[in-house]
């Protein structure tokens, strides 16, 4: 997976956590969750999404957290629009 490949992922939760808010997504493809922050940049809309809202995940990298579980973390991610909707559509 490079950079810009994008990824469609429906939020779970929304957290405070100690470095700020974050999103927990269930992505296709990924074992556990993604995450992203909602303070640092990676949110790209002026709105917060709410669980159960589709959004689009992309730059997403490999953690290891305490030297033990993996986690994946987008740096960029959006509200999933109709476009996005159509692009899905138009490739299969």
């Amino acid at each position: 997976m490079n950079k810009d490949t994008l990824v469609e992922a429906i939020v779970k939760r929304i957290i405070q956590g100690r470095h700020g808010r974050f999103t927990v997504t269930s992505a296709k493809g990924f074992t556990g969750s993604v995450t992203f922050s909602l303070e640092n940049g990676a949110w790209q809309e002026k709105e917060d999404p709410e669980p159960g809202t589709y959004v689009v995940l992309s730059d997403i990298r490999k953690r290891r957290i305490k030297g033990k579980r993996v986690q994946w973390q987008a740096h960029k991610a959006r509200f999933f629009r109709i476009e996005d909707e159509e692009k899905k559509e138009v490739s299969q």
